[in-house]
Order: structure tokens, then C-alpha cells, then sequence
């Protein structure tokens, strides 16, 4: 692969394979492209590779972020009761049998919450697996038919969980 340098109105992009990006240090404020795993990196003029902002798995957020936009997750339905925290955020689940609430990845998932819409109009009986940490009469609350809106937070080893009462 070539070793090219653009420059544009005082912005200088290089674009190399992996071997290139990861020695190249450039000067400060330059971006390099890594054309094999599509990471953008943020050179300093010093650290060589610079710091990488993206890779294949979408960008990385860090400190403090404004958004000016809405922004919203995918919502994952697990109508079985097995809410996967890799998988998404927010969830929607209206069992057909009765279902034991249980949280998947949790290991992956320490600092994160969301939210579940809880349908039970066909009045399941729902218990909590042994993860899932929620109060008894908000258990035996949403056990009963209705809808109810269901918050939670994971730790990395328990996952909290509220409810609201039926909102239908």
C-alpha cells in the first residue's frame, strides 16, 4: 500500500495500511486513516499512531459530549423475558407464557440502564431470576395484566430493576 499525505486548506490527512499508521506520528492536529481497519487516529506530533477515534465498531465517546439532536437506541424485543444488555438499551416484552426476568452480559454491561415496556395484557406470572434484583410487590405488581414501563441499571453483577404500576 502507498504512503499518501493530502493536504487541504492547512488539514493534512494520511492514509496508510496498519503497519504505516502505527509508526507514522506526523504533527500535531494531522488525522491518519487506517485503510485496513477504517480507525481514524488524531495525531499529536509526538505519540506514534496518534490516538485512534473509531475502528470497525463505530466511534468512541469520551468526557463531556453536547447533543444537539435526538438520539435513540434500537429497541430489542424479548418477549421470552431474556434481556441481552449487549444487544441494546431499551426493550419491549409481551410474554405469551410465564417468564423468569433475566438480564444477559451483565459482566459487559457495569454502569448501564434502560428501559423495558412491559406488556402482560395476557396476565403471565413473571419472576426474577437470580441477577435480577427488584421488589416483591413490584414483581407481584406486573405479574398481573396490564402495561407497565420498567427502568433498570446494571453493576456488573446485579442489575436493579423498578417498575411503574399499570399504566394502561
Amino acid at each position: 500500500m502507498s504512503f499518501d499525505v493530502y493536504q487541504a486548506q492547512g488539514l493534512r490527512i494520511f492514509q496508510g495500511n496498519d503497519e504505516q499508521v502505527s509508526n507514522y506520528v506526523g504533527r500535531e492536529g494531522e488525522l491518519a486513516i487506517n485503510m485496513e481497519t477504517k480507525a481514524i487516529h488524531i495525531l499529536d506530533g509526538v505519540t506514534p499512531g496518534g490516538l485512534p477515534t473509531s475502528d470497525t465498531g463505530g466511534g468512541v465517546l469520551a468526557g463531556s459530549n453536547t447533543f444537539e439532536a435526538a438520539n435513540r437506541a434500537a429497541v430489542t424485543t424479548a418477549n421470552d423475558g431474556i434481556f441481552d444488555l449487549d444487544a441494546t438499551n431499551n426493550f419491549e416484552c409481551a410474554p405469551f407464557t410465564p417468564i423468569t426476568l433475566t438480564f444477559a452480559n451483565i459482566a459487559n454491561a457495569n454502569g448501564q440502564g434502560g428501559n423495558i415496556w412491559l406488556d402482560n395484557s395476557n396476565n403471565q406470572v413473571i419472576s426474577a431470576g437470580p441477577n435480577t434484583k427488584i421488589n416483591p410487590m413490584a414483581l407481584s405488581t406486573i405479574s398481573a395484566g396490564g402495561k407497565y414501563w420498567m427502568s433498570y441499571y446494571c453493576n456488573g453483577v446485579d442489575v436493579m430493576v423498578t417498575s411503574t404500576g399499570d399504566m394502561s
